[in-house]
């Protein structure tokens, strides 16, 4: 195990004092109300829109926020800049309270970006008087040596930037928290260099309807140990955030998951397979553990019909991380049934389990890995609380309860031990998500 390197973002931020609760955006049509005036408005803020008093602001190189910069809401919720060049940064600002933050503060987000927009970012925070610079994974941009970034942008809205930091200030803060992505090098997402009158140069945060931010206070101790955990996926993974859920629940208890992250919307394993963001973590390599989370049919249209691209894909992609991180251990996701569109084609919940089920052994087996039984969990939580609703609107996707469920079987599969006496919850209500931790440990630890 490695000692924690005190660095983690992703486009969301972590932030609980004694004043303020974690912020969350939720980027929806109906929270929209909340953010679009003070966005396009003179003020060009983002304010957390449950829970905590975080905000999301633009400024230019110079301190400005206004010359040159176009401000959006696209798609009817999601908030977008366009014109940024080099030097020009995103900064979440979490607002002085009555007490002290940190020195470990949470920073995830989800970062939507179009050709034209800046392909590197840096990560720094404001630490005794001065920006300090992340250096969590920071890297060596290809075109040019001399540029440093520990964020990359795919210039595809479907190929997002996950942004999930640890940021460690040199003492816990009294004041405002200030955490900004930075603009580094003048190179768009195509290749060409930056304009800030391009017309494709929208980067926005990313949501798909859901969970686009968040913000904790991790408090003052040091977790016991780190892994580092190499995680492919698609919407399944990032819908209401269960990716931040699981490294908030580890955090709690101590257990620091060094995250590189890699989600495409109805991904399969085929599509990581030349995906760029993909193949950029699967060939980072030294992973302790990779969670491999296939498109949402995919496991129990294996288990109906052995299909053999399914297996060959499967085999293929555990074979490529293999061979960068061969001491990984592997986690396979099996996905939930759901009842959308005939509840995939399968007629019924029991009918999609008993094939997810076989399905998600047998390919756990080509994998070389564990099965992560979220399938079972929803299944009890149907059948034990049909209060509790773990599905979106759409009976597809999962609800916070379902993103939470999911995140709770990952941390068990991965840790093998019960929650302890102060797990987190997400600024979720405490009764329903112990009740959903209880569940995550019948399933896993029997």
């Amino acid at each position: 195990m490695k000692r924690i390197i005190a660095i983690v973002l992703t486009f969301c931020a972590f932030v609980c004092s004694a004043q303020t609760l974690p912020s969350k955006w939720k980027v929806t049509r109906t929270s929209a109300k909340n953010y679009c005036e003070s966005w396009t408005g003179p003020m060009h803020m983002v304010p957390a829109t449950e829970c905590g008093t975080a905000y999301l602001t633009v400024l230019r190189k110079d301190g400005g926020n206004d010359a040159g910069l176009r401000y959006s809401i696209h798609k009817e919720q999601m908030p977008r800049v366009e014109g940024l060049t080099e030097g020009d940064c995103m900064m979440i600002v979490i607002p002085a309270g009555k007490g002290k933050i940190g020195p470990y503060v949470e920073m995830d987000l989800m970062l939507g970006s179009r050709p034209d927009s800046p392909k590197y970012f840096l990560v720094e925070y404001f630490d005794k008087g001065e920006w300090k610079v992340s250096q969590a994974a920071l890297r060596t941009a290809k075109e040019d040596p001399s540029i440093r970034y520990n964020v990359k942008c795919s210039g595809r809205d479907n190929e997002p930037a996950n942004v999930l930091q640890t940021i460690r200030f040199s003492k816990p803060v009294k004041g405002d928290v200030k955490i900004r992505l930075r603009v580094v090098g003048d190179i768009s997402c195509s290749g060409k260099p930056l304009s800030g009158d391009a017309p494709d140069s929208g980067v926005r945060m990313l949501s798909y309807g859901y969970i686009g931010g968040y913000v904790a206070d991790f408090g003052a101790w040091i977790p016991k140990d780190t892994l580092k955990v190499g995680w492919v996926g698609n919407s399944f993974t990032f819908v209401n955030a269960a990716d931040f859920i699981l490294k908030n629940l580890a955090w709690n208890e101590g257990h620091y998951l060094d995250f590189r992250i890699s989600v495409y919307p109805g991904a399969r394993f085929r599509n990581h397979l030349i995906l760029g963001n993909s193949l950029d973590v699967v060939t980072e390599g030294g992973y302790d553990y990779v969670i491999l989370q296939d498109q949402s049919q995919q496991a129990a249209r294996y288990g109906r019909d052995s299909t053999a691209t399914i297996r060959e894909h499967s085999k293929t992609l555990s074979s490529v991380f293999k061979y960068f991180s061969p001491d990984c251990k592997f986690i396979y996701e099996q996905t939930w049934a759901f009842a959308q569109d005939d509840f995939g084609g399968f007629g019924s919940f029991e009918e999609f389990d008993r094939c997810a089920d076989k399905g998600a052994a047998l390919l756990a087996k080509v994998v070389g890995g564990e099965v992560s039984p979220i399938a079972q969990a929803f299944a009890i939580v149907r059948a034990e609380r049909p209060d509790i609703n773990p599905y979106s609107t759409d009976f597809h996707h999962p609800a916070d309860y379902g993103a939470y469920l999911k995140a709770c079987v990952n941390y068990l599969v991965m840790f093998k031990k019960p929650f302890g006496d102060n797990p987190a919850d997400f600024a979720l209500n405490p009764e329903i998500t112990a009740y959903l931790r209880s569940v995550a440990e019948r399933v896993v630890l029997k």
